[in-house]
């Protein structure tokens, strides 16, 4: 677990766009809710949009780098 918190800090991520986070020895998963910006900051450290456990739910948008799942919701609209 502390390798995977290690990585977390050395990437330098901005953990108070999130509202849960969740760690195991082989993965973290963080959620949030969408924003313009949120979504462009992702981008901007290297994340990937992807279509993975929400691939069918356009209110969910799923981003990976790595090892590193970030999960953003859109509010209802």
């Amino acid at each position: 677990m502390k390798k995977v918190l290690d990585y977390l800090i050395s990437e330098d991520l901005d953990l108070s766009l999130f509202f849960s986070l969740s760690l195991d020895e082989n993965r973290t998963r963080l959620l949030g809710y969408h924003t313009p910006e949120t979504e462009a900051y992702l981008i901007s450290k290297g994340f990937e949009k992807i279509d993975y456990i929400y691939k069918d739910d356009e209110d969910m948008l799923e981003f990976q780098l790595e090892n590193i799942y970030a999960t953003l919701s859109i509010e209802n609209k």
